[in-house]
């Protein structure tokens, strides 16, 4: 499995220091010494990497084993990064081959999984969010198929007219309200006042006097 770390050694060319790739082969502990008492580690053997030009299927930077080893202080390890195998150009396949295991005993059962040809080429991830910022020198500019202004116009448009259907969808969907019907008002064209102890018709005789 590769399990990579990035740090900064000494660079032996004597440019200064430099952000390097290394693949983890054993963590070293010396018997007596102030790391030992806390169960740390003192060093890291690493085979060192060598990131290249960049993949044209993955678009991400190319990593080469070197075949060169050196011994990392812990103290300068800056984080873990993710690096692949690079199955594109190595054509690597999926086979029912995997044995699953049940209650630590292998079964009849397989599963599917990746069968890894033998090269040594891989591809680091740098779409990876955590320690991002260690991982920030290798980065690949960007190289876009066109000027990055059409991008962001089309992609506006795209956006406005996702927004119009979507709103134009929702009005059809709605039910439509029919306005109720208003009765107009009519005016009471005599008013009769009814006196306590008075008939009904001596209110209406009273009512035509006036």
């Amino acid at each position: 499995m590769w399990q990579s770390t990035a740090h900064p050694p000494s660079d032996p060319d004597g440019t200064g220091s430099r952000t390097s790739l290394g693949r983890l082969w054993e963590v070293i502990q010396l018997e007596g010494s102030p790391k030992e008492s806390t169960g740390q580690a003192d060093f890291l053997l690493l085979e060192l990497g060598r990131a290249e030009e960049r993949h044209p299927f993955y678009d991400m930077p190319c990593v080469i084993p070197t075949n060169s080893y050196t011994l990392v202080p812990l103290t300068q390890v800056c984080c873990a990064v993710n690096v692949q195998h690079d199955c594109y150009d190595g054509k690597c396949g999926i086979s029912l081959t995997r044995v699953i295991w049940q209650e630590r005993e292998t079964t009849q059962q397989r599963a599917f999984e990746v069968r890894h040809a033998k090269t040594n080429k891989y591809v680091l991830n740098t779409a990876q969010m955590h320690d991002a910022a260690s991982v920030a020198p290798f980065y690949l500019p960007l190289v876009f198929s066109e000027p990055r202004e059409d991008i962001i116009h089309r992609a506006a448009i795209r956006e406005i007219n996702l927004q119009a259907a979507k709103q134009l969808a929702q009005s059809e969907r709605r039910p439509t309200l029919r306005p109720a019907l208003v009765q107009p008002f009519r005016r009471p064209q005599h008013l009769v006042h009814h006196r306590p102890g008075q008939s009904s018709a001596a209110s209406t005789m009273e009512t035509r006097q006036r």
